[in-house]
């Protein structure tokens, strides 16, 4: 899973958007599962393989437009809901190194996701967040 925060505006320029296509091209390229989200916790992006990890349908993807949303949709899915929640809410929020943890999930069957997150930073350098997923 990826999660990329700008803190600052960006300039609403040609190249800005190609960048963003070229970007979403790559990941979506990714044997992880990848999710982008700003700093608005407004989701940018998400890949296929981010899909299937989640156990979500194909036309479910486009329904989640914030990080809010992702999470109460997925947080049932784990054994400790609350905790899954929160944890992803404080990576989100704030994360000054890496951060790597396991998630037990219960559904759609029982496995162990492996999520790692980091702070990126942008030319400007504006804190994005990024953060990937594998089941093992």
């Amino acid at each position: 899973m990826v999660l990329l925060e700008p803190t600052v505006k960006r300039e609403s320029s040609g190249q800005a958007g190609t960048a963003e296509i070229e970007l979403q091209n790559v990941i979506e390229w990714l044997e992880e599962g990848v999710i982008l989200f700003d700093a608005q916790d407004n989701v940018r992006a998400m890949n296929t393989r981010f899909e299937q990890i989640a156990s979500l349908a194909p036309e479910e993807s486009g329904e989640f437009k914030t990080l809010d949303g992702l999470i109460g949709r997925l947080k049932n899915n784990a054994a400790e809901p609350a905790r899954f929640a929160e944890r992803w809410r404080e990576m989100a929020r704030g994360i000054e190194g890496g951060v790597r943890e396991e998630l037990q999930m219960t559904y759609p069957a029982p496995r162990i996701l492996e999520r790692a997150a980091r702070p990126v930073l942008d030319p400007s350098a504006a804190c994005w967040d990024a953060s990937r997923s594998t089941a093992t």
